[in-house]
């Protein structure tokens, strides 16, 4: 079985539900209802249940594979997954306010002891992959300034210290470990994109796996270590404006985002990424003026 949420993405979470197909070919079935910004499904040992986390607050709730209502897990957890033979649980936990850390515990939240707690106030361990020995943890990290990082591999015991893995200055939003535990596997965006790369444990080097104007986003590793399973595509976005005529599109082409109007509504200006800002001037104020610093977006 394969387990997915389908809906909008960010950075970590997304509005979606969850949904289970059976591979290779079976029905997707939605198992959720609510359209709440959901992260990491996983199953459950038995593989009988799916556990998710939800965001504000952050919490992992279950549902069951073949049908039912979702019931809290978990509270304070987020990307939680069962480890040792189902006997312990890896997942993110807040210590105080934003600053967020690796935990294990068992399913009562007994024996509990940090994994891996990221230096900074605010900076947010989001995801966790225990190697198949039980003795590394790959770790997605956002930094104290809220941007994500390249991944990490951390002692499971806590007795050492992060070491960066994957392509050089890139973000790493999702991992996995071959079967063998002998390589791991990322998304990293590198030069503008995310793409697959691999790199074999402890020592090597990255490779990247997967190129093209597609991207990669999320991973799974199959379980003979052959293939994974990612979702693949092109993510596109442009700035629309809402009038008495209508609704316009503004931006032309490329991404664009964070729409924002001048004090005196003559103005538009908006990012076309990768950074670089375009103003589109208007010849009468046809808008109401609104307070410098407000931004609107299409709904």
């Amino acid at each position: 079985m394969l387990a997915f949420i389908r809906g909008s993405q960010e950075v970590v979470a997304g509005h979606g539900d969850v949904y289970v197909k059976l591979l290779p070919d079976g029905e997707s079935v939605q198992l959720t209802h609510d359209k709440r910004l959901k992260l990491s499904p996983t199953f459950s040992p038995d593989s009988s249940r799916l556990a998710y986390g939800t965001v504000d607050p952050w919490e992992t709730w279950e549902v069951p594979v073949f049908g039912g209502d979702p019931r809290l897990l978990l509270p304070n957890s987020s990307s939680l997954t069962w480890i040792q033979d189902g006997k312990h649980l890896l997942f993110s936990e807040s210590k105080q306010g934003m600053h967020m850390a690796i935990v294990t515990s068992d399913e009562a939240r007994g024996h509990s002891r940090d994994v891996y707690v990221p230096a900074g106030e605010r900076s947010m361990a989001h995801h966790s992959y225990l190697s198949r020995d039980g003795k590394w943890a790959l770790v997605v990290e956002m930094d104290n300034q809220g941007w994500i990082g390249p991944c990490r591999v951390v002692p499971f015991d806590g007795s050492g210290d992060a070491r960066v893995v994957g392509p050089p200055d890139a973000t790493c939003n999702s991992g996995g470990w071959s079967p063998d535990g002998e390589w791991l596997y990322l998304t990293s965006n590198h030069g503008g994109q995310f793409h697959i790369w691999r790199q074999r444990f402890p020592d090597g080097t990255s490779e990247q796996l997967t190129s093209g104007p597609t991207e990669e986003d999320g991973i799974a590793m199959a379980a003979d270590g052959k293939s994974a399973i990612t979702s693949v595509g092109i993510e596109d976005s442009s700035v629309w404006v809402h009038d008495v005529k209508g609704e316009h599109q503004i931006s032309p082409e490329n991404y664009s985002g964070a729409p924002q109007f001048s004090p005196d509504s003559r103005r538009l200006y908006y990012l076309r990424f990768p950074g670089e800002t375009w103003t589109l001037n208007f010849g009468s104020p046809i808008w109401p003026a609104v307070p410098a610093g407000q931004c609107f977006r299409d709904t």
